[in-house]
């Protein structure tokens, strides 16, 4: 009897119990309805994102002039710019722009530029495996590649005889005047040596450079990965990106929460 007694009163619920339930309930369904939509992005895009090396759309662009237009994200590597004489070299992630205008296939050139000299009427592009020579209309001449030279670059400079300088792991190098021949140099003899390095280019480069930086689309990944996090709509998108998180997490809880009652019946 005593037994069947505290079976009952374990079952009874208190009217605060009750309202309490009904509160969380509410709050759960209201707060998944909510999030709901936010929550579709976060799954479509994710799952976009993780397959795009697999689906073959890591180079996919969306060239929509009315997207490019309001959305602009920030370059993944960020802008360089190197003046060569009067000139302006400019690198946008793997793409390569001269005096603000696209250079038409990048000259060959996709990797890490490390700096540009001017030799005679044409322009050398290192990287650290390749030396690029282009016309200054930015066609490509010639590439010479890391079985020639005398190992990979860190950097690129002229002395005072205008003679081409690489810096290599194995010391400093200067080239003949075909960039065919390399002697080793132990020290500069007196000659200061001018490296190429990424400098601040005019306000009118720049705006050049992004302007035909934009016009050629936007990679779609980071489209994706923009609309993910809700970068794509600002600092109020990221907010609410912050905010359907914590609604998951809530759900999570409340969820877990709504279960103990009906844990606690099969336990009893």
């Amino acid at each position: 009897m005593d037994t069947r007694r505290m079976a009952a009163n374990d079952n009874k619920t208190t009217p605060f119990a009750s309202v309490k339930q009904v509160t969380i309930r509410r709050l759960h369904r209201r707060v998944g309805y909510a999030i709901s939509l936010f929550l579709l992005f976060l799954v479509v895009t994710g799952v976009l994102m993780h397959r795009s090396t697999d689906w073959g759309i890591e180079e996919v662009r969306l060239g929509s002039s009315w997207l490019t237009s309001w959305y602009r994200p920030a370059p993944t590597d960020g802008v360089q710019h190197y003046q060569i004489g009067p000139h302006w070299l400019s690198k946008v992630d793997n793409r390569l722009y001269l005096n603000g205008t696209t250079i038409d296939g990048d000259a060959g050139v996709s990797d890490h530029v490390l700096g540009a000299v001017m030799v005679d009427d044409f322009f050398v592009v290192a990287t650290a495996d390749s030396l690029v020579l282009m016309s200054p209309d930015g066609q490509l001449i010639e590439r010479i590649g890391l079985a020639l030279l005398p190992g990979r670059m860190t950097a690129i400079g002229q002395n005072g005889n205008r003679a081409v300088i690489i810096n290599t792991a194995y010391g400093q190098f200067v080239a003949d005047a075909s960039l065919m021949s390399w002697t080793a140099i132990a020290q500069p003899a007196g000659q200061e040596i001018l490296w190429s390095r990424p400098q601040g280019a005019p306000e009118k480069i720049t705006a050049d450079v992004m302007d035909a930086y934009y016009e050629q689309g936007v990679l779609l990944t980071q489209f994706f990965y923009d609309v993910h996090t809700g970068r794509i709509f600002g600092t109020l998108g990221v907010w609410v990106m912050d905010v359907t998180a914590l609604g998951v997490l809530f759900l999570l809880v409340s969820g877990l929460f709504r279960m103990r009652p009906q844990v606690k019946k099969k336990a009893g």
